[in-house]
Order: structure tokens, then C-alpha cells, then sequence
């Protein structure tokens, strides 16, 4: 799970939040835009609204309530309707009367409390560790494009999927220390992730 959008019918965001760091969330009120005006044009052109499109490694999954809709980003495609449903007839049943009398909401920090409702409905598939998540897929055509020691690093992680430094180290056949400052440079690329399983430290990547 990266993040929640609740914007409006014309685009205006009304509360957000990411859970990781992530690239989608750099902007948040240009991304409630952009988010909008999609679900807007597939109105206009189908008739209907968007459920989810995907964009890399991430799902955006919609669902309106007329006034405004609510949107998760996850790295699933898996349907994740339920909690939409959660979040979205929370956020009314908190906030309705106000929303609704409204017509310009000046002042959407009144929508901060609703971090609390998020925390308490999305529960323990929001990582509030410092793993980190790739967003870029690692596969052999990326691969071969990487210098020749980012390469042994790449196809090794490709074989065990996911482990620790100690073992990636003697599968590639480097130093520990350099092995470190090559799977850093693939985390910085989003191409692996990291996250931390019984006191160590394990990298992965997307498949």
C-alpha cells in the first residue's frame, strides 16, 4: 500500500497520504488532478468510471461517491474494494454535513483527523517500517543495459529472489562492502527493495 487520495468531482484535493516513498507522490494536488481528469474522460467516452489502470509497478484503484472519490495506490492489481468502500462512507459519515453545505471548502486541514480513520480501517497493510519498496520490474532486458559488476549483482537477485547482503555477496563473488554499494545503487534506481525480517536486513526485488 503507498497512498490514499480523496479529491473531488472537479479535481480538488481534499486530504492524501503516502505511506512510502514512492515516485507518484511527488505532487500530490497535480496527481489528484491528472486522477480526475481520467476518470472524467473514460466518463465521457464509455459512459462509466475507472476502476484502476496501472502505471509501472503501481495500481491506482478508484471509487466514487458521487462528490468525490476515494483512490489507493497499492502494488497489486488485486482488488482492493472493500476498503475503498471503508474509507469513502467513513470520510462521509465524518465530514458529510460540512462537505456537503459547502460548495468551496476553504480550509482542507478540517480532513486531517481523517489519518486516524485510515490507520484504523487500512491497519497492518500499511508498512510503517522503513522497508522500501522497487518500483522499476528487474528483468534480463534491463539487465544487460547495466554496467558488467551491476550485472552480477542484477542476475544473482534474479536467482535467489530476495536475501541478505552476506549471501548475494558470495553468490556474485564480491567484497561485502562493494556488493553493499552496488545493491544501493539498485535501490536508488527503485530497482530492488529492502525490508527488515528478523533483526536483518533483506533485498528484493519486483517480479
Amino acid at each position: 500500500m503507498y497512498g490514499i487520495y480523496i479529491i473531488t468531482d472537479s479535481g480538488n484535493l481534499l486530504f492524501s497520504e503516502s505511506f512510502q516513498p514512492y515516485k507518484g507522490n511527488q505532487d500530490d494536488s497535480m496527481v489528484s488532478g491528472l486522477l480526475q481528469a481520467l476518470n472524467m474522460f473514460a466518463n465521457e467516452i464509455t459512459d462509466s468510471e475507472v476502476r484502476s489502470f496501472e502505471v509501472e509497478a503501481f495500481t491506482y484503484h478508484f471509487l466514487s461517491f458521487d462528490l468525490f472519490s476515494v483512490v489507493l495506490v497499492t502494488s497489486s492489481i488485486n482488488a482492493v474494494s472493500g476498503y475503498l468502500h471503508q474509507l469513502g462512507l467513513r470520510f462521509m459519515k465524518k465530514y458529510g454535513e460540512n462537505y456537503v453545505t459547502q460548495k468551496k471548502i476553504e480550509d482542507v486541514s478540517i480532513f486531517e483527523s481523517f489519518r486516524e480513520d485510515v490507520k484504523e480501517i487500512l491497519g497492518s497493510l500499511v508498512d510503517q517500517s522503513h522497508s522500501l519498496y522497487p518500483t522499476k520490474k528487474l528483468t534480463t532486458v534491463e539487465i544487460f543495459n547495466f554496467p558488467e559488476d551491476l550485472q552480477k549483482i542484477a542476475l544473482v537477485m534474479l536467482e535467489l529472489e530476495q536475501g541478505n547482503l552476506k549471501k548475494i555477496a558470495e553468490e556474485s563473488n564480491m567484497d561485502e562492502k562493494y556488493a553493499l554499494k552496488l545493491i544501493h545503487q539498485l535501490i536508488e534506481d527503485r530497482y530492488l527493495g529492502k525490508k527488515t525480517e528478523k533483526g536483518q536486513t533483506i533485498y528484493f526485488y519486483s517480479m
